[in-house]
């Protein structure tokens, strides 16, 4: 899924420091953008997505209308489904429901922190009986 233009524009405009430091030849599908910023994501596991129990601070390397690059003390695995926070300047929440595509250690030994990379599956409107199952189903219209 890729954001809108203006659903891209309106994120980037919520961060607060741009990170210069990327390399001008990135050959990737969709151009990143490095941002550093605090966010949050809510781990989707064993047919709930509970905020209140799974909720994980992220920092946030980069930012592209396709996924997200981040920090993150856990390692998560390739295929694991999370919804990520976002604000917008009009201090209203997006959550995008997002997949682990890659994840490796920072560090020797395969300690903590984690580099993840995520791409953005759809986004979503939460309801107050929201379960993981609706959004295994969404993923998986998705995918495939």
């Amino acid at each position: 899924m890729d954001l809108t233009f203006n659903e891209f524009v309106e994120i980037l405009a919520s961060f607060r420091t741009p990170d210069r430091s990327k390399d001008a030849g990135d050959q990737r599908r969709a151009r990143r953008i490095g941002y550093r910023a605090q966010l949050k994501i809510t781990l989707c596991g064993n047919n709930t997505c509970d905020k209140s129990e799974m909720q994980l601070q992220i920092l946030m390397r980069d930012f592209s209308s396709r996924g997200i690059s981040f920090l993150c003390d856990m390692d998560l695995e390739r295929g694991q489904s999370f919804v990520l926070q976002l604000n917008r300047p009009n201090n209203e929440i997006m959550e995008m429901l997002c997949s682990v595509v890659h994840s490796k250690s920072c560090r020797p030994g395969n300690t903590a922190p984690f580099q993840i990379g995520a791409e953005f599956i759809c986004q979503v409107h939460p309801q107050p009986d929201e379960s993981l199952a609706d959004l295994d189903q969404i993923r998986q219209s998705i995918l495939g």
